[in-house]
């Protein structure tokens, strides 16, 4: 069993192989999510990482993950209107119920953070150890919460983690999209339902031309700024995944780094006026993230902005040869109308916070 602090302490083939091909955690992205989330002012700014190696004797990974401490809202799994009411109290006291976490993966990513050898002899027995080793973590780290996260309905987990005293709930679902194969957007439409395609005439095309899209991988500091007033504008209308805000570190790394880019929307009629942006992350060519979306919402309506920037986005995926999008969750409805399949997906929490538990409304005993 291993437990390193830092992903420079892990071997990047070995982490890459079992984890690598997914959202914005193989190691070039957990070594950049690292920079951002360290050495911040605000205390929700500061993650600790955890990266858990579980091997047999000869040394081969039969468990991997990683784990992250940080500091969340009581309701970010809540209903939205129930965030709404304790947004309200957050006004004069921001820190109003809120705990510090301990999650596998952590609030930038959502993917399966885990790898888990199943068909392995010892399978059984990484996992028994894996769980006694987060409840170790827990009581070390002092957190209120533990959660382990983006399971499918359908888990081998499932009993373990009951026994365990965890209690599921229900997450946003997230979204992919498959692109091998396609080599032009007038194919892949093609490939659409016909009522799919009937909403690509209706509701996409006749924007088409009233605005213009550019990928842009380094911006100016001024237009850096606009783009993170328009992330703020999301975020802070996003209240079914209620997540504090990002430290200004995260805008400026993105634009330093050569693996992010910007998907940036604009109005013809006016070129500066930035309608929207879509934050996005090239994983090794294997798989496009576009982690994160900012629009300005006075011009929502008039553009189908983010109709727009989702389909800008899979056009811009065709054009690198990508074959595959991670969506991510929330709006699945607009991205399944663009060709997306849709995944449910689950969390298990363990808290002595009864409280938590209620916001949430988990009962004890539901299977």
């Amino acid at each position: 069993v291993e437990i390193k602090e830092s992903i420079d302490q892990v071997d990047k083939g070995t982490w890459n192989r079992y984890l690598g091909g997914q959202g914005v955690y193989d190691w070039e992205g957990l070594k950049f999510l690292e920079r951002v989330f360290q050495g911040n002012e605000r205390k929700e700014h500061n993650w600790l990482f955890r990266y858990v190696l579980i091997k047999d004797g000869s040394g081969t990974p039969v468990l991997m993950t990683f784990l992250t401490l940080s500091l969340w809202k009581d309701d970010m799994l809540a209903d939205a209107q129930v965030s709404k009411a304790i947004e309200e109290e957050r006004k004069t006291d921001s820190y109003h119920l809120s705990s510090m976490v301990l999650s596998m993966g952590c609030l930038f990513t959502e993917g399966d953070h885990l790898y888990w050898d199943a068909s392995h002899g010892l399978a059984g027995q990484a996992l028994d150890v894996f769980l006694e080793l987060v409840e170790k973590q827990e009581q070390s780290l002092g957190a209120k919460m533990t959660l382990l996260r983006d399971f499918p309905k359908e888990t081998l987990w499932n009993s373990a983690l009951y026994g365990h005293g965890f209690l599921r709930v229900q997450m946003p679902n997230s979204c992919t999209v498959d692109l091998s194969g396609f080599q032009s957007m007038e194919l892949y439409l093609a490939k659409l339902s016909s009522r799919n395609r009937r909403h690509f005439r209706k509701d996409i095309r006749p924007f088409l031309e009233n605005s213009r899209s550019k990928t842009i991988s380094k911006v100016p500091s001024a237009q850096l700024m606009q783009f993170k007033r328009l992330f703020g504008e999301v975020q802070s209308r996003n209240l079914g995944l209620n997540t504090f805000s990002f430290p200004d570190a995260l805008f400026q790394q993105m634009n330093e780094n050569p693996l992010w880019e910007f998907i940036v929307l604009t109005s013809n009629e006016k070129p500066d006026r930035v309608l929207g942006v879509m934050f996005c992350y090239n994983n090794n060519g294997q798989v496009y993230v576009p982690a994160f979306v900012g629009m300005a919402y006075g011009f929502l309506e008039e553009y189908a902005t983010y109709r727009q920037l989702l389909y800008r986005t899979i056009e811009r995926v065709i054009e690198l040869g990508i074959p595959k999008i991670d969506f991510g969750m929330t709006a699945a409805f607009e991205k399944r109308k663009l060709g997306a399949s849709i995944h449910e997906k689950y969390a298990y929490l363990q808290t002595r916070d009864n409280f938590v538990l209620e916001l949430l409304g988990v009962m004890e005993g539901q299977h």
